[in-house]
Parts: C-alpha cells; structure tokens; sequence
C-alpha cells in the first residue's frame, strides 16, 4: 500500500522531532523539507523556501502538509498559507501518547509521547504538546498553543490562543490563561492572567 506522501514547513529541533514521530509511526511518506533555512541535519531533501509551496502541491502533488515551526505566530501565518494553497494539515498523535475517549485534537497539532490528555479535554489546531505534559479533564486549549515538558494543566483550565506554558509549569483548577500569555517554567499559577502577560514564580506574578 502506497503512503501518502506529505511536507515538513520548517527546519529546527521541531521540525526533526515531528520527522521522528513519522517515521515511527510509519503513517506518511516524507517528500522533503520546506524552508527558508537550510539545515543538513534534516535527513530528507530541501525542497525550497515558502514560496515554492503552490508548485509542490500543484506540480509534485503533494496534498499533505505539517507546520513544524515552535513559534506560534509564524506557525500561525504559516497554516493560513498551507490551508489556502489547499493542503491536508493532519495531527501527529505519538503511540505512547495517552489519549482518553471523549477528548478532541485539532489539525495540525502535535502530541509528544507519555503526555496525557484526560476525558473531555479539546486541544485546538496547530498545538505543541510536549512530553509528560498532563492535561486535567475538560480543559480547553486554544489554536497554536505550546506546552512544554512536564506541565502540568488541572481540569476546567480554559489557555488562550498562542499562549506559551514553560517547562514544568502548574496550572490550578478553572484557572483562565488568556491568549499571548508566557508561564515561565516551574511557576505555579493560581489566578487568571491577562492577555499578552508574562508570568512567572511560586505562585506566578506578573512581570511588567
């Protein structure tokens, strides 16, 4: 059975790590790397820049694409270019993920192995789940959110869309991150944030 064949936009450890998962889930072909930076230490070919995207879809016939890009608004404008081209943006799930029933994970989004995401929890499009992040039940994360390893999110937490949560950060019960807000690793927040706003600390303020 043929694989369908599908392009990585980017170029860092994101982009390697999101190779790794495909290879190992043997799920999809790799045509090559798109980027406006090269990097040898991608083992597939360097197709181009973005603006070679409408031929590698038109004229290769590639239909598959994944954004593998750790900031979130390039990653954003970028999944904007892919879905307009006409490009299928799917969700790289790890085997070693766990994933209860009655959950959702939007397109485009990753989920790193031994993370966890409990029983009526939504992760929106184009997220970053790390490993050993623990997502608490009916928690809502917004499109292109980044979670980093070992965070941990209690259940009714709602974060906002390109939020950013630091390695190893706790996020208490109903707790709102709102959308653009940095959690620096290992902070503990225990109150709502505001939109754009760095926090950090035990318990998490609010830097100015």
């Amino acid at each position: 059975m043929n694989k369908k064949e599908i392009i990585i936009l980017g170029s860092g450890g994101f982009a390697l790590e999101a190779i790794s998962f495909i290879e190992e889930m043997a799920s999809f072909h790799i045509a090559g790397i798109v980027s406006n930076e090269l990097n040898e230490a991608l083992p597939y070919p360097h197709l181009g820049e973005d603006d070679i995207l409408h031929s590698v879809y038109s004229e290769k016939k590639v239909k598959y694409a994944f954004v593998a890009v750790g900031n979130p608004e390039i990653r954003k404008k970028l999944s904007q270019v892919v879905e307009a081209i006409g490009f299928e943006v799917p969700s790289i799930i790890h085997p070693k993920s766990y994933i209860f029933s009655h959950s959702y994970i939007g397109k485009g989004s990753i989920v790193y192995p031994h993370a966890t995401i409990n029983a009526g929890a939504r992760v929106g499009h184009y997220c970053l789940i790390n490993s050993n992040v623990s997502i608490g039940h009916q928690t809502i994360i917004e499109d292109f959110v980044n979670i980093n390893p070992g965070a941990n999110l209690a259940g009714n937490v709602h974060v906002g869309e390109q939020s950013f949560l630091g390695i190893g950060c706790n996020v208490l019960e109903k707790i709102k991150i709102q959308r653009k807000t940095i959690v620096g690793g290992g902070a503990l927040v225990n109150k709502n944030t505001s939109d754009n706003s760095k926090v950090v600390g035990v318990p998490a303020r609010s830097l100015p």
